[in-house]
């Protein structure tokens, strides 16, 4: 286990603790307690990443490598013609492979 696996479960296990504590005292209809009702039903799912070392808390990798594809999507609306619009599409490819 890497330090910071530990350090985070550490975090994670008194965090469980004190949702599992203010669960009971605060009505399950207010918004925090949906928003806590919410995170103990996906405790497992949500905690998943400290049990594997090479696995990120986030995605923020994958999603800044397609960030603009999706950009590009939107201005592909504005290319002028269908012809313009495969030419970007061209471009995006042969710029994406050369960067990957």
């Amino acid at each position: 286990m890497l330090i910071e696996q530990g350090i985070a479960k550490s975090i994670l296990d008194n965090l469980k603790e004190w949702l599992d504590k203010e669960s009971v005292k605060i009505s399950p209809k207010s918004p925090i307690g949906k928003a806590i009702s919410s995170l103990l039903a996906r405790w497992k799912k949500f905690t998943k990443y400290t049990d594997y070392g090479k696995v990120e808390i986030d995605n923020n990798i994958i999603e800044n490598a397609i960030r603009p594809l999706a950009l590009g999507r939107k201005n592909y609306l504005f290319a002028g013609n269908h012809e313009a619009a495969t030419n970007i599409s061209y471009y995006y490819t042969v710029f994406g492979t050369c960067k990957a």
